[in-house]
């Protein structure tokens, strides 16, 4: 029946919903447990709360947008179609993500003390690494949707199972020899695990990765970026917003004119938005 049906699909996800929560209180109790300190936590949650705030951004923009499609092209034409959308959209994604994560990186620190304060800094790395992850981790997800497509709902709880249970066994590990960097390298492997399992087992009519073009391109700009960094001594701007505003929407600025230089499907996407959004613009004008 409909509601047997509906039950099968909507249990796995609750029970999904219920293990993502745990994933989050799992850090700061194990923290708590192993190094004994309130301080170690609270550094820990400013750090992950705000990089939380960057998985919630990612993925709404990112999922809001591309699922519905997804959905409709899966039902109307087929996992073909499907993987079209995905080669489509992760030109763009893969280009803006990686791009983001690179900012995270070089100046999660500054935004940490530009939003809290000085005495916060110490959350700063923690932000800084998560926030990445976070930034880096729909890629993956995009890549390997299909799961929820298919109403295989029962595959995604062991995975979201397995992903907390490896977190959970490297805080062992890590929290009393890296202390707090200890949950933030466990959040990473993980969250990473989580990923890349969702890759490996969605149907292969419905996996489509990055291009290696895309990723190799997103990632040595990155990279050049944050080995160029220190050479130009833009961290010898004032910690806080002085280096967030003058030195991220530097390093943004120049991320963005490298891919649009070295790629022209961005460029083309661009012109055509900017396009649309003068015809739009027009439009209004007339009818005003």
């Amino acid at each position: 029946s409909s509601v047997k049906e509906g039950l099968f699909y909507g249990l796995p996800l609750a029970a999904n919903e219920v293990i993502a929560v745990a994933f989050v209180l799992l850090d700061r109790i194990m923290i708590k447990g192993i190094i004994g300190s309130y301080e170690a936590v609270g550094i820990y949650s400013i750090g992950a709360s705000l990089a939380m705030q960057v998985n919630f951004f990612t993925n709404i923009t990112m999922f809001e947008a591309f699922m519905p499609m997804a959905n409709r092209l899966y039902f109307t034409e087929g996992a073909a179609a499907v993987r079209v959308l995905k080669a489509r959209v992760l030109v763009p994604m893969t280009y803006a993500l990686v791009g983001i994560a690179t900012l995270l990186w070089c100046f999660g620190t500054d935004a940490v003390i530009a939003l809290s304060g000085h005495t916060k800094s110490a959350s700063g790395p923690v932000f800084a690494a998560v926030g990445a992850i976070y930034a880096l981790l729909p890629i993956l997800m995009v890549a390997g949707y299909g799961l929820l497509l298919e109403k295989r709902t029962f595959k995604v709880l062991p995975l979201t199972s397995f992903s907390l249970a490896i977190n959970a066994l490297l805080n062992i590990l890590w929290i009393p020899t890296y202390g707090v960097m200890g949950a933030v390298y466990a959040t990473a492997v993980s969250s990473g695990a989580y990923a890349i399992a969702t890759c490996a087992w969605v149907p292969r009519d419905l996996l489509k990765l990055p291009e290696l073009r895309v990723v190799a391109t997103a990632g040595l700009l990155a990279a050049a970026i944050i080995a160029a960094i220190p050479a130009f001594n833009l961290f010898a701007l004032a910690p806080g917003w002085p280096r967030l505003i003058i030195g991220g929407g530097s390093v943004g600025l120049v991320y963005a004119g490298a891919v649009l230089l070295l790629d022209a499907r961005p460029r083309d996407m661009l012109r055509d938005l900017l396009v649309s959004w003068r015809k739009k613009l027009a439009s209004r004008a007339e009818v005003a």
